[in-house]
């Protein structure tokens, strides 16, 4: 066990003597991805920067203009992968920089406040990177509100936004080489936020090797293992409500048609 615990101490050496300050964050194993829900982020901190300087440091965003709820217009995310988080355990390093209800002035050299989203077990880290690359965080402490959607629902808890009943089923389509679809239902509405469950769900195969459809259970039964989770509406692009699952991706109010599923051999 010692001798692992100093090869540990010798990559967490070895990371930290290959970041010096200045380098960007290509650099640093960083890249920009449109698939930010991977990580599952909420906001743990703040910059205050002008457009000009995001854009030097960060790149162009990755998101620009409105959003369907028209909370944000300007978005970078960036991820690095396989990172080794302890011993025992590597992941994904996920970060965000974002307008949120507060949109940037039209003189990009003008300073602006912007909330940084990540994991708090990566804030150090992330404050890290962003200093080394050119920009000051300030993380949040515990006693702070932890997410964007946390202020939502304190000024908001009264009166719910959305037409979103108990009962609704929402479906969640995500994967590369296989494509997986679940299926949540609300339970309880409060205010803006619901709480669902995810269902277990009945496929059928088709003709076409490794591919079928899928339905929600039609007795509208539990997966086994699973549990409630709260979680914030919110209006997609097209206008109709959205929600984020345990994992972070996307799910739609479901339509009742069968969804595609696949699977790799």
């Amino acid at each position: 066990m010692k001798q692992f615990n100093e090869h540990w101490d010798g990559i967490v050496r070895g990371n930290r003597a290959n970041l010096t300050e200045g380098m960007s964050l290509s650099q640093m194993g960083y890249a920009q991805t449109n698939d930010w829900v991977q990580g599952g982020t909420h906001l743990i901190g703040k910059i205050k920067a002008s457009v000009n300087q995001l854009k030097a440091v960060l790149g162009n965003p990755i998101h620009q203009g409105k959003s369907g709820d028209g909370k944000t217009t300007m978005e970078w995310v960036f991820v690095k992968k396989n990172v080794w988080l302890s011993p025992t355990k590597s992941g994904d390093i996920v970060f965000s920089v974002y307008d949120y209800k507060n949109p940037p002035p039209q003189d990009g050299s003008v300073q602006h406040s912007w909330s940084v989203g990540g994991n708090d077990q990566h804030k150090a880290a992330i404050r890290k990177v962003l200093k080394l690359a050119g920009l000051t965080a300030t993380m949040l402490e515990e006693a702070q509100p932890r997410t964007d959607d946390a202020l939502e629902l304190t000024e908001a808890a009264a009166a719910p936004k959305h037409s979103v009943k108990v009962g609704d089923i929402f479906y969640s389509s995500w994967g590369y080489d296989q494509t997986n679809t679940e299926f949540y239902i609300v339970t309880k509405v409060t205010g803006a936020s619901v709480v669902v469950i995810e269902l277990d769900s009945v496929e059928k195969s088709e003709p076409v090797h490794m591919t079928g459809t899928v339905t929600p259970h039609p007795l509208k039964k539990p997966k086994d293992g699973a549990v409630p989770k709260r979680t914030v509406v919110k209006m997609g692009y097209d206008g109709k409500p959205m929600i984020k699952t345990p994992m972070g991706y996307n799910a739609y109010l479901w339509d009742g048609k069968p969804k595609q599923v696949s699977h790799y051999a």
